[in-house]
């Protein structure tokens, strides 16, 4: 592992992270930590989990393409109370 890079953790639960580390969180909302976060919330932002029933999946609910696109990330990284530590945000596919 480079000492000169920083790190990238995909998680929704609490684990031991470095100070300067990054955080990929995929729980609903915002983690409490004090390290940089790049937010790729489930749900409509996980674009394999909008099949739903739809292909057999047993999670999830439908989601179209206009359900997705009239999410308002910025939104709802306002309503954060560390908001000051969110990167930006990631929508996932899966296959």
């Amino acid at each position: 592992m480079n000492p000169d890079k920083k790190y990238v953790y995909w998680m929704n639960g609490d684990i031991s992270v470095e100070e300067d580390d990054i955080v990929q969180w995929w729980g609903g909302g915002m983690p409490n930590t004090r390290n940089k976060v790049i937010i790729s919330i489930y749900g409509p932002f996980y674009l394999d989990m909008g099949v739903g029933n739809y292909l057999g999946v047993s999670y999830g609910t439908f989601v179209t393409w206009l359900d997705l696109y009239s999410q308002d990330m910025g939104k709802m990284i306002e309503s954060y109370e560390n908001k000051k530590n969110v990167l930006g945000a990631e929508v996932c596919l899966w296959s």
